[in-house]
């Protein structure tokens, strides 16, 4: 019975000391788990202290930048604001005998330059680029409203410029971007109708015949403000209207970017735009790609939009209609069924007419101006420059803002279309 006693005490024994040891065992792996708990805590809390001395980091950098542009802002306040660009600091040139006058002209082109004459050709500028710069033309003693005094020409054959006798370019000079918005700036705000307006030429002209008809148009008009020429890559031949056409849809985005530059750069309240024959194709399709793509910014918008015998089909004109609401004050169409130019133009496309052979006003602040009745060229299509009463009616648009109903001076209502007076 001892024995037997004594066995189950040795299993007692042999248990307590199992059981103690299983125990140690779990108090020791609970040990090693807290330990690697309070590792794991106290690496996250690293991280966490890491992280936020990282932002901290960050936003104190942002704000030490912060303050740096406001002082570097707060400096350029307080300087005095730069000199003008040199546009405006050059005297007219002296007028030679036999002078009357010499009107400033400033222009922008997408011609290839030819030389560094202040030059350029009927080539399109191979970088789409946009030239620009300023001339003179002088009008002669005997210049009379509606002619542009050139000398005699036949074919490659003409005699040569008289500034007595011609209108003539006498200085030409490039400009930068910056100096020729600055000079145009310059020159709206010292002039007395704080205006300008731009010129885009038709086809078969070359680049000096633009800038001389921008001058002879501004002198006519008596227009106080600057006068400035956009001249395209037209060939400045008769046989060349269909590759005119196809360059004045190149030239489309270019005439766009300037005009949206010009209301941007200038600070212009009044600018006019006057277009004739094809570059009224293109100056309609430009305004189009104003009114549609704003590039971020409101649409720019312009006052007096002037369609000199516009070479446009009628039916693409009434969908353009509407965009050229959007950017302009009003649309004034001068039109003429003897102009044989337009007529010829329609026949190439097997169409009835063009616009500027006589529409309908699509929208209430559109006019059409009949000019059938009025004096003009062999090819009855330049009268908007060469017709004294034309220029007269033009002149008061402009520079009086006023419409066809308050220019009895030289328009009538006649069966609902506007005329010239007799």
């Amino acid at each position: 019975q001892l024995e037997q006693d004594a066995e189950k005490i040795r299993s007692l024994q042999a248990q307590i000391e199992e059981a103690n040891r299983r125990a140690e065992i779990a108090e020791t792996r609970t040990l090693e788990v807290a330990v690697h708990e309070k590792q794991r805590a106290r690496i996250a809390a690293e991280e966490a202290r890491a992280a936020a001395e990282a932002i901290r980091a960050s936003e104190e950098a942002a704000r030490r930048a912060a303050d740096e542009d406001r002082r570097q802002l707060e400096q350029q306040q307080r300087q005095p604001p730069p000199p003008p660009l040199p546009p405006r600091t050059e005297q007219e040139p002296s007028l030679p005998p036999g002078v009357k006058g010499v009107r400033e002209v400033f222009f922008a082109t997408d011609r290839r330059a030819l030389g560094d004459d202040v030059t350029f050709g009927n080539e399109a500028s191979p970088q789409e680029s946009i030239s620009y710069g300023r001339v003179f033309v002088s009008i002669p003693e005997r210049h009379e409203i509606g002619s542009l005094e050139r000398p005699w020409q036949f074919l490659s054959i003409a005699f040569p410029e008289d500034a007595q006798h011609h209108i003539v370019i006498t200085t030409r000079r490039l400009y930068s971007a910056d100096e020729f918005f600055t000079g145009v700036g310059n020159a709206i705000n010292v002039s007395p109708e704080k205006s300008a307006f731009v010129f885009v030429h038709g086809f078969n002209v070359s680049f000096d015949e633009a800038v001389l008809r921008t001058g002879q148009l501004a002198w006519d008009l008596k227009f106080k403000g600057p006068a400035v020429a956009f001249s395209w890559p037209s060939a400045h031949r008769t046989l060349g209207y269909v590759r005119d056409i196809d360059l004045a849809d190149w030239t489309m985005p270019h005439l766009e970017s300037f005009l949206r530059e010009l209301r941007r750069r200038t600070g212009a309240h009044t600018v006019h735009l006057i277009a004739h024959s094809m570059g009224s194709r293109v100056m309609t399709r430009a305004l189009e790609r104003l009114a549609h793509f704003q590039d971020g910014g409101s649409t720019p918008h312009f006052q007096e939009l002037v369609l000199a015998a516009p070479d446009i089909n009628q039916t693409v004109f009434q969908q353009l209609a509407k965009s050229l609401q959007q950017t302009a004050d009003r649309v004034t169409i001068y039109s003429s069924r003897r102009d044989i130019a337009l007529w010829c133009s329609a026949f190439l496309r097997r169409e009835n007419a063009r616009v500027g052979a006589g529409i309908k006003p699509p929208f209430p602040n559109f006019d059409v101006i009949d000019a059938t009745a009025v004096r003009s060229s062999l090819l009855g299509h330049s009268y908007f420059a060469d017709s004294v009463n034309v220029l007269n009616d033009l002149a008061l648009l402009l520079r009086e803002r006023l419409g066809p109903d308050k220019r009895s001076v030289s328009l009538q209502l006649t069966q609902s279309l506007w005329t010239f007076r007799p």
